[in-house]
């Protein structure tokens, strides 16, 4: 990468040697819960969770027990041939599994490293980077698709807005600034999470340093009753559960922010940073400026939608309060005179064109009846205003030229000169 553009990853590049097995099998009879999806197997001979193998299925036509066909990741020593020979690979998943004469249908062996890689920038010219080229980390918690697909849903709208003359080019600016951050934050997640199963082993007692006996010896206290039986059994739940860092982390899927201070695309309205409960695994919803639009059902007419559903591809949306007719106008009017793909709607208990039945966008979107909320196309609210304004087109007109890094023309027929002050 660094040859082809000068940009470097960085961060670490060998974190662990691993071996995915790609294979059909009917494991059913051995299998009971239909419900789980990856089955981490820990068998003392090998001392570990990652060293005795990962079982994740893949169906396709069924799923759980019943899966026709599986990977099966497992950990080798940096230094240890048996990870480039197929046959020591198959008895190796035989052993761990416990399974003597398991004789699957065998498609593919991709040996890999994990790493923890994030580039340096994500520009160069008229080259940026998403995906795998921008940052890379383990599989853990399923945040690499995730980080793609965002990396293309941020850049997607300001690229057609830029080559449509509907913004200037400093909003390709915004790129890096919004997505290299969160990336980062999200490879730090899977990192954690991928390591944090050696904190299971530990309270297990487990390690591949110790022999097969040793790690058989540790583990005993967890169903025969010694003394030491009541807090190993307690120092395992406690590990156990902390491994929900891997599989309840909705505030890294859905609550990352981009921050007002760092990118012109989100306009600060003097909020402070919530402080959240848990960074990791508690997605607390809000419509603070950099924030992704809370989910809430609304009806209108008797049809129920999801109000995020009001922004369409390459379309901003303000969504004002019941009483926040004026901002509606001032956007329909600025829609007009600018040529721009703007939607206005306002959204009330007992008033708007859409209606919140079930009080759950008055739970979150913390603006007055009177205030708005501009939605950028790519669903985050990049300006709000709690209340009314003196001149909400002037004022809103204002904020779309910042966003999108464009000198709106004064408007010929009312003479106001775009203002962010109220």
């Amino acid at each position: 990468m660094g040859g082809l553009l000068g940009i470097d990853l960085a961060g670490e590049a060998n974190l662990m040697r691993m071996v995915s097995t790609h294979l059909s099998a009917d494991l059913s009879r051995y299998l009971e819960d239909p419900d789980v999806l990856i089955r981490w197997l820990v068998n003392p001979d090998f001392g570990g969770s990652w060293a005795s193998g990962v079982l994740v299925g893949m169906g396709p036509d069924h799923w759980g027990a019943d899966s026709e066909e599986w990977v099966f990741h497992l950990q080798f020593a940096p230094d240890d041939p048996a990870a480039e020979d197929p046959a020591a690979i198959l008895e190796r998943i035989r052993a761990a599994m416990g399974i003597p004469d398991f004789d699957p249908v065998i498609h593919h062996i991709s040996p890999w490293t994990m790493q923890s890689l994030v580039a340096e920038r994500f520009r160069e010219g008229r080259v940026f980077l998403l995906g795998d080229a921008a940052h890379r980390h383990p599989p853990t918690g399923g945040l690499g698709l995730n980080s793609a697909v965002h990396d293309a849903y941020n850049l997607a709208w300001k690229l057609a807005a830029v080559l449509q003359g509907r913004a200037g080019a400093a909003l390709l600016e915004t790129y890096e600034p919004e997505r290299k951050p969160v990336d980062a934050a999200n490879v730090e997640t899977a990192v954690k999470a991928a390591m944090n199963h050696f904190t299971i082993d530990a309270a297990l007692g487990l390690s591949p340093d110790n022999t097969a006996e040793a790690n058989w010896a540790a583990i005993r206290p967890l169903w025969q009753e010694l003394p030491e039986s009541s807090a190993r059994r307690q120092a395992v739940n406690q590990a156990v559960v902390s491994q929900t860092v891997e599989f309840r982390h909705h505030n890294v899927e859905f609550g990352y922010e981009y921050d007002p201070a760092t990118s012109s695309a989100v306009i600060d309205d003097g909020s402070p940073q919530h402080e959240p409960l848990d960074a990791v695994r508690l997605y607390e919803p809000s419509t603070r400026p950099g924030s992704p639009l809370p989910h809430a059902w609304v009806e209108r007419q008797g049809e129920r939608i999801a109000l995020g559903t009001l922004v369409e591809p390459g379309h901003f949306v303000l969504i004002a309060g019941e009483h926040g007719q004026a901002w509606v106008d001032a956007a329909e009017q600025i829609a007009a005179d600018r040529g721009l793909p703007l939607r206005a709607v306002r959204v009330g208990v007992l008033a708007g064109d859409f209606i919140d039945v079930r009080c759950a966008w008055l739970r979150n979107r913390e603006i007055a009846p009177d205030g708005a909320l501009l939605v950028r196309p790519d669903r985050y609210v990049g300006f709000r205003s709690h209340a009314c304004v003196a001149d909400p087109y002037a004022v809103l007109d204002a904020a779309l030229a910042h966003i999108l890094a464009h000198e709106l023309p004064v408007d010929a027929v009312n003479g106001r000169q775009p203002s962010l002050l109220s």
